[in-house]
């Protein structure tokens, strides 16, 4: 690689040069990165610097709550959360300060989002590092990176298995690759359930992983070997509604079943193909999926026809919200919401513990008759 000074600034040169070794050379940490979720591709993020503040507008584009760890290469500021709907703001309770970088757990509804705000006038005041309920850490702060999550996650298992899920797709996905435009050398899609990231670079020369794409329009699995998917199949076949679907590869080969029956089938890969659950990210190409859906199961075997079909007749069950603290409280109270008893144990930015029992939260009520909502004023919804 060709290295030079020319003034302030430095000039890379190298034929297969590219952005990601010139940032790893200068020691460039990414400016966002979300480093404790096994599928980080819906959050989005813009930074912007207004004043002396550095702002963050953070948005999770699925249907599922998200509890991360997000990283932002902010030095010397401490971090607040603003709502963006209601315009409440609190200092973050739970950080931890790096040499480079801010690790922030963040809480985002389903489709939700919130404002992180960097600044350099508030007070110093002690953070909250990790904490921990019943022996068992709910949250640590501790600065990791998302190449710690980029492993081989199921070295194992190859060419038998089986993943399982519900889906409630509401777009329509690309079911092959015939391209009106011509000839395009690394096709690709969006809305993948599952993607598939790279398996040479996760298992090594000749494995692939595997993903899904769905879409109402039906299903397609691709491959991934070389860092690039690679279309395998296309099923065309409306789904609405919540519907299920079994990816099974059978010595290699992959089978589709949507509802339990058995849509259609390809020839063995060349590669060892591996699930795709592992690290995914934006930046490797990943994208989201459009729509509900359950989280992936991965059977290490080759599931049958009838254990599939018993799948599809316990039908679809939502998990209910097992959010068990809020450590973003919006109304600025300097205190944390428990939804579940038991004895929790913070371990503040200095290594001191602290530990607070907590009793009698009670139980979700279910409300079986009529009810009716109201919304506050001049935030465009109706009153009732």
């Amino acid at each position: 690689m060709v290295d030079r000074s020319v003034g302030k600034g430095r000039i890379f040169w190298e034929t297969s040069l590219n952005l990601e070794q010139v940032l790893e050379k200068i020691q460039l940490r990414p400016d966002f990165e979300v480093i404790t979720d096994s599928i980080s591709a819906p959050i989005r993020y813009i930074h912007r610097q207004i004043g002396e503040a550095d702002v963050y507008f953070v948005a999770n584009q699925q249907r599922t709550s998200k509890e991360l760890i997000c990283n932002f290469r902010v030095k010397g500021k401490i971090p607040e959360f603003w709502n963006p709907i209601s315009g409440e703001r609190t200092r973050a309770m739970v950080y931890q300060t790096n040499e480079e970088t801010i690790s922030v757990p963040v809480q985002l509804e389903a489709y939700g989002s919130v404002f992180v705000v960097f600044r350099s006038d508030l007070p110093e005041q002690k953070a909250i590092r990790s904490i921990h309920k019943d022996g068992k850490c709910l949250i640590d702060a501790s600065a990791i990176s998302t190449e710690e999550w980029k492993q081989a996650a199921y070295p194992d298992i190859r060419d038998n298995f089986s993943i399982s899920l519900w889906v409630k797709p509401e777009s329509d996905a690309m079911l092959n690759i015939d391209n009106p435009m011509g000839y395009i050398p690394y096709p690709w899609t969006e809305y993948y359930a599952i993607y598939p990231s790279g398996g040479e670079l996760l298992y090594g020369a000749g494995h692939a992983t595997c993903g899904l794409a769905v879409g109402r329009n039906g299903v397609a699995v691709w491959e991934n070997e070389k860092g690039y998917p690679e279309f395998k199949m296309g099923v065309e076949k409306p789904i609405s509604g919540w519907s299920h679907i079994c990816l099974v590869y059978r010595e290699g080969a992959p089978h589709i079943y949507i509802n339990g029956e058995h849509i259609a089938y390809k020839t063995k890969s060349l590669q060892t193909i591996h699930p795709g659950l592992n690290f995914t990210t934006l930046k490797e190409g990943a994208s989201y999926y459009n729509g509900d859906m359950s989280v992936p199961v991965l059977f290490s075997k080759v599931l049958s026809d009838k254990e599939i079909s018993q799948l599809v007749a316990k039908g679809y069950t939502r998990n209910t919200d097992e959010r068990i603290l809020d450590w973003i409280p919006y109304a600025d109270t300097r205190s944390l919401l428990a939804w579940s008893d038991g004895n929790y144990e913070f371990v503040t930015s200095d290594g001191i513990k602290r530990e607070v029992k907590v009793e009698k939260t009670g139980s979700p009520v279910m409300i079986n008759q009529k009810w009716e909502v109201s919304f506050p004023k001049g935030l465009g919804a109706p009153e009732k």
